[in-house]
């Protein structure tokens, strides 16, 4: 049984839902009136009541089936959260490395909470480089990582065994500060975004780098330079929500025959969801 399933609670069963985000506290009162306070998490975790509503046939048939396809809490699924489901513009935080993580940032008064979103809605994603519209990346719509294409790479040819290292590129063509991500060396640079001091057109410094101790280069590996930790990059587009099933339990009361219409009516109790971590 798989613990998530990438499949959307039917849009229209969610509008209405009562709920939003929570935290946990822990709070610690004195006699003076004074308080000490522990957040017990760093992100909030969303929960929402579904239930108490009338239905007919067709959506209870629709939310039992649903319902026990996820086993009542066993099995995760996508939910629209209409009170919060869209970022426009939303700053990323791009490291110089292959990927970053869609994000959306809630500030007020000098604070902020940052957010990951891990349930993009695909076609709805769009990203902005610099102001302007910007296309070489891909994405991951089950974990909200961005896979950017790189704007530069070439092959390594020599790497000294020193602090800081120093990479040979014949003529490199890259600038002091720039942040360059560095693989298959065989040596500690591998897999990480490093800062660079140019010292001519064919070589460069690794800064804070420190090879003394790593296996003697041989040959291989290769720089490549990403989307920068200093340029603007932006997101806008919509999100779902990862969540379960709050309870075990499906409950709903049949009340009428509507003999006007020629339906069943039926009475949905509780049916409360909760965020998971994903």
């Amino acid at each position: 049984m798989t613990p998530f399933v990438e499949e959307r609670l039917d849009m229209g069963y969610d509008r209405g839902a009562v709920g939003g985000p929570e935290f946990s506290t822990d709070i610690v009162e004195f006699g003076s009136g004074h308080e000490d306070r522990n957040a017990n998490w760093d992100d909030a975790r969303g929960r929402w009541e579904l239930g108490e509503r009338e239905i007919d046939r067709k959506d209870l048939d629709y939310l039992q089936a649903f319902f026990r396809a996820r086993r009542g809490r066993a099995v995760g699924f996508r939910y629209r959260d209409w009170n919060d489901y869209r970022a426009q513009s939303e700053a990323l935080a791009p490291d110089g490395t292959p990927t970053v993580q869609l994000i959306k940032t809630y500030a007020s008064a000098g604070e902020s909470q940052v957010r990951e979103i891990r349930k993009p809605v695909a076609a709805t994603v769009t990203l902005q480089r610099g102001g302007a519209t910007f296309s070489a990346w891909s994405l991951d719509s089950t974990t909200g990582i961005v896979t950017l294409t790189s704007d530069w790479d070439a092959a390594i040819e020599s790497l000294t065994q020193a602090a800081p290292a120093v990479v040979t590129i014949t003529g490199h063509g890259r600038q002091t500060g720039d942040v360059l991500y560095i693989t298959g060396t065989g040596t500690s640079l591998d897999d990480a975004a490093h800062a660079i001091t140019v010292i001519d057109p064919d070589t460069f410094s690794v800064y804070g780098s420190d090879t003394s101790g790593d296996p003697a280069y041989s040959s291989g590996g290769t720089a490549e330079q990403y989307v920068q930790p200093s340029e603007s990059l932006t997101w806008s587009g919509e999100f779902d929500v990862p969540v379960r099933f709050a309870t075990d339990e499906f409950r709903a009361r049949f009340e009428a025959i509507s003999e006007r219409q020629n339906v069943a009516l039926y009475f949905l109790a509780s049916l409360p969801v909760v965020e998971v971590r994903v």
